[in-house]
């Protein structure tokens, strides 16, 4: 990113409430992975 570290993220939940609302929980993983092109 331009600004700030990046930072790679692992889903640890996901659910759906009963309005439809999508709630996701996420924990940091270090350092992200980037593929070449």
């Amino acid at each position: 990113p331009e600004t700030g570290p990046d930072l790679a993220l692992d889903l640890v939940e996901s659910r759906v409430d009963s309005k439809g609302v999508s709630i996701q929980v996420y924990r940091p993983a270090g350092r992200p992975r980037y593929a070449t092109a």
